[in-house]
């Protein structure tokens, strides 16, 4: 299979390493317009054996698959080429776009080539997304009650933050909503259903920052169901993921993975106690469980390449839906 990849540096770099552990074979062609910059690094024959570099667009135009890893500015202006002159499958990585506009193009793409592009909300497919969407389907724990999440770490408080893209950039989609908490807003969805409202309150905690650099987000449904996340740039490493239902909990802490129940458990007072662990996965750190989840997702996205089969539209629609939502909460934030 001949794998185009947008990109080399930081998380496109990441993916590369994540897919050269897939056991079928590849060859990669690297489109990066700044060719220098990256000749030195493959110099070695080893890594040219594995890998064509090239700032030539039209090479990659000539692969099986296109992996769109550069930076989230650049994510529209690419499918906007490829939508034009490519053929083969399209794994994107999110947000697809930065600008109601854009979004509305993307929106207006024909159902065919929707069906072909597979965006990597890969939280969705992380041990505690499938867990508890299996967990809901069931009905083997009760029914939810809520969700809640919470992601930080101390990145705001180091003095090359001020000069981080993060910080920086002049598209919002950069910043925590944008950048992290577009994967808890989707994944929300993802487990109980389309929420009805979202409302959020930020903060600029490290005090030197563009950007708010922790934010609390509430989501709102129909059925009532509340959902809560919390990010910050700005405090210890905590990460955070917990669905209570109404018979068992399902857990993400401290890189472990717990599924407890049921509720009536009880001591020998007759005093409600914690339900016992039914089940638990264990991680060696927090990089090794978003790894999982993104193998997971190439997983599904080169199954259905080499079945040479679409993606279903919602998977495109759901991304499109995901990102409108974000952009609506950052309308009221930028500059703030």
């Amino acid at each position: 299979m001949r794998i185009g990849v947008i990109g080399y540096r930081n998380h496109a770099l990441r993916l590369l390493k994540l897919m050269d552990g897939f056991d079928f074979e590849k060859r990669f062609v690297i489109y990066y317009p700044k060719l220098g910059t990256l000749e030195a690094e493959f110099s070695r024959d080893e890594i040219k054996s594995k890998y064509l570099l090239s700032s030539e667009f039209k090479d990659i135009c000539e692969t099986d698959v296109i992996v769109v890893a550069s930076p989230t500015d650049t994510h529209y202006e690419y499918l906007d080429q490829l939508s034009e002159v490519y053929e083969g499958y399209i794994f994107c990585e999110k947000p697809p776009c930065g600008t109601a506009s854009e979004l509305n193009r993307l929106s207006q793409l024909s159902h065919e080539l929707k069906t072909r592009i597979f965006f990597n909300f890969c939280y969705r497919y992380s041990a505690f997304a499938v867990a508890c969407k299996t967990i809901v389907n069931s009905g083997d724990y009760g029914i939810p009650v809520a969700l809640s999440f919470r992601s930080g770490h101390g990145l705001a408080f180091k003095e090359d933050y001020k000069s981080n893209w993060r910080n920086i950039s002049q598209n919002p989609m950069n910043n925590i909503i944008g950048n992290v908490g577009i994967h808890y807003i989707d994944l929300t969805d993802h487990i109980l259903g389309d929420s009805t409202a979202l409302n959020c309150s930020t903060a600029r905690v490290s005090g030197a920052t563009r950007y708010q650099d922790s934010v609390h987000i509430s989501i709102e449904r129909n059925n009532g169901l509340p959902s809560t996340v919390f990010l910050s740039y700005a405090c210890p490493l905590d990460d955070f993921s917990q669905l209570i239902l109404s018979d068992g909990i399902v857990e993400l802490h401290k890189n472990s993975l717990t599924i407890q129940g049921p509720r009536d458990c009880f001591d020998s007072d007759g005093l409600f106690k914690a339900p016992p662990v039914k089940r638990q996965i264990s991680f060696v750190n927090s990089r090794a469980y978003y790894d999982d989840a993104i193998v997971n997702a190439f997983k599904e996205f080169f199954s259905g390449v080499r079945a040479s089969e679409p993606f279903p539209v919602s998977q495109f629609e759901s991304a499109i839906v995901s990102t409108e939502k974000v952009l609506s909460l950052q309308r009221g934030l930028v500059g703030n």
